[in-house]
């Protein structure tokens, strides 16, 4: 009897802790296929391809601008105004923690403030909890639950009136600390809109300050409408987190836009002619503008526009399908200057994939400065970036460190590049010089006003800088570039089979298969998507993928010359399984 009895509570208890769990877990999650897949990330071109169960979301709270904190939160019939994390957040919403498969999903439409108006979140937004690898803590969006005749992103408001130029003060001044901070592990942030900021001194006021590699993605962001008072010294409003990372890292960022066209100085120069290119330099700001990504470890299919720094971080170790243009150097006190991408104190990258980016019509102090120790950059297009020879300082490729040399191998396959020279890195406080024993290796690229590998890519005075030229590169000016159809208008993609490029390079298909990377081997053998595009979606900017169709090289047979591959041959892509198979058991 007494056993019985023992039995019979244990069991009572389990029911009321069970019961329990499960109110805590939230209701049923939004069903629809609309989420990024963190294996291939494209698919769906950024609205998405699968569930947010698929990606370990399994149970989610909702959180509406016309909800109450004392609600449930566990349908979009009875949402929360607020979410954890949120000072404001009170009631039901401040007895939840945030957890492992659970999902927080905003009401798309709506507007939370930070500073004033209704509702406010009470001030600066942070958790500290963690998910679990495979069961990520979510905080976004059902793009299928707005407010409105159409789905647009949640907004995120520092309410800070907008302008293109400086201003006189700030109404709300956020330098010293971000809006949003995220320390937790395995967290997911997605679809969200933050505008309004504003800085009015040399301090960090960044918008999104993530956690050191802790497998956090960042993505569907869209970020504008910051603004900046004549006194500030640095352009250091950091839309993405703090340069100091050295590590490798596990961090990501999906499909954003960081746009300052409606920003302080980001309409300075919203046409190709406004740059100049073949020497000079007319697109310089009277202050600074944006500074994109302070952390950049991986970015992917992205926009970077209107900013006066792109990705400036301590090591980058990812760039895949991002479109960059429109950045312009700074003036500012001290000789400091803007980065389109610049690695800066790195020393843990050993890897490096950049490929199929887009960067156009950029006016910066340093184009691009790499730092790995194997770095494989193929399919990107680099035009009209105002690093005409002289200026070296087109492509930098350094290596981990600083101060010193290390030993770099680099792979250049298939870009497209005009008014851009790559040269190997010199020594600095930023990143590391070459040491003996690396190398770079040069083949079917396309390259505009150079005649020969030589007087593209320089070595400076590293004695252990080499280069070799596999072949199908295929050299020719701008000027006859443009006539035969090659142009800034399509970023110099080709026209026509009879296009000079078409046919004109080596078959690199052993190359591509060395590549340790399998998505990059993919990416190797087909050429450029043409990097995302920016379209009005979602209420806002949205960034869209692909651009042009991207055909695959063929296996067998010659390959085109520089990021693009017109047309698909019949030979194209890995051969296919055979066919008329029987199976015989024994």
């Amino acid at each position: 009897m007494k056993r019985f009895l023992f039995f019979s509570v244990f069991a009572l208890l389990a029911v009321f802790v069970n019961a329990g769990s499960a109110f805590a877990a939230g209701g049923s999650c939004p069903t629809g296929a609309n989420y990024l897949s963190l294996t291939s990330p494209q698919a769906g071109g950024g609205l998405g391809s699968v569930t947010l169960s698929s990606l370990g979301v399994t149970s989610c709270y909702f959180i509406s601008a016309t909800g109450a904190d004392t609600n449930a939160g566990t349908s979009e019939a009875s949402p929360w105004l607020h979410a954890p994390g949120m000072p404001s957040c009170s009631g039901v919403c401040a007895s939840v923690t945030p957890a492992a498969g659970v999902g927080f999903i905003f009401q798309g439409g709506g507007t939370w403030h930070r500073s004033s108006g209704t509702p406010g979140i009470g001030g600066k937004w942070s958790w500290t909890q963690s998910g679990s690898s495979g069961s990520p803590v979510y905080f976004g969006i059902d793009p299928t639950w707005f407010s409105g005749s159409s789905f647009a992103r949640p907004i995120f408001n520092s309410d800070n009136p907008l302008s293109t130029n400086t201003v006189s003060s700030c109404s709300f001044a956020d330098d010293g600390g971000a809006f949003l901070n995220v320390s937790g592990a395995n967290i997911i942030v997605d679809g969200f809109e933050f505008t309004g900021e504003c800085m009015s001194g040399s301090g960090d006021g960044s918008v999104i300050q993530p956690g050191i590699n802790k497998s956090q993605v960042f993505e569907r962001i869209y970020v504008h409408g910051w603004t900046y008072t004549g006194s500030v010294g640095d352009d250091g409003l950091v839309m993405f987190g703090n340069e100091e990372n050295s590590e490798e890292d596990t961090d990501r960022f999906l499909f954003d836009v960081v746009d300052g066209a409606d920003s302080t100085y980001g309409a300075g120069c919203t046409t190709p002619s406004c740059v100049i290119v073949n020497g000079g330099n007319n697109f310089v700001s009277n202050g600074a503008s944006g500074w994109a990504f302070g952390y950049g470890w991986d970015v992917e299919y992205s926009v970077i526009r209107h900013v006066s720094n792109g990705i400036q971080a301590g090591d980058i170790g990812f760039m895949i399908g991002n479109l960059m243009e429109y950045q312009f150097e700074p003036s500012l006190p001290g000789g400091r200057h803007g980065n389109v991408v610049e690695q800066n104190f790195g020393t843990e990258c050993t890897v490096g994939y950049f490929y199929n980016n887009v960067d156009r019509n950029t006016n910066e102090g340093i184009n691009w400065a790499t730092g790995c120790a194997t770095q494989y950059i193929f399919n990107n297009v680099f035009d009209n970036d105002g690093h005409f020879p002289p200026d070296p300082n087109g492509i930098l490729i350094g290596g981990p460190g600083r101060n010193g040399t290390s030993v770099v191998t680099a792979y250049i396959y298939n870009n497209t590049t005009q008014d851009v020279q790559f040269n190997g890195a010199q020594p600095n406080a930023s990143w590391s010089g070459w040491a003996s024993g690396s190398s770079s290796t040069f083949a079917n690229n396309q390259i505009m006003d150079f005649t020969s590998i030589t007087s593209f890519s320089g070595c400076g005075s590293d004695s252990g800088c080499s280069r070799t030229d596999n072949g199908g590169e295929k050299f020719m000016t701008s000027s006859v570039a443009n006539a035969d159809g090659y142009t800034i208008a399509n970023n110099y993609a080709p026209t026509s089979s009879s296009s000079p490029t078409v046919g004109a390079g080596i078959n690199a298909t052993s190359f591509c298969s060395t590549i340790p990377n399998s998505a990059a081997i993919a990416a190797c053998e087909s050429g450029s998507g043409g990097a995302v595009v920016e379209t009005s979606n979602w209420g806002g900017e949205f960034a869209s993928y692909p651009n042009i169709p991207s055909n695959t090289r063929p296996l067998t047979g010659a390959w085109d010359a520089g990021a693009y591959e017109f047309s698909a041959g019949s030979t194209a892509g890995q051969p296919n399984p055979p066919t008329n198979l029987k199976v015989v058991v024994q």
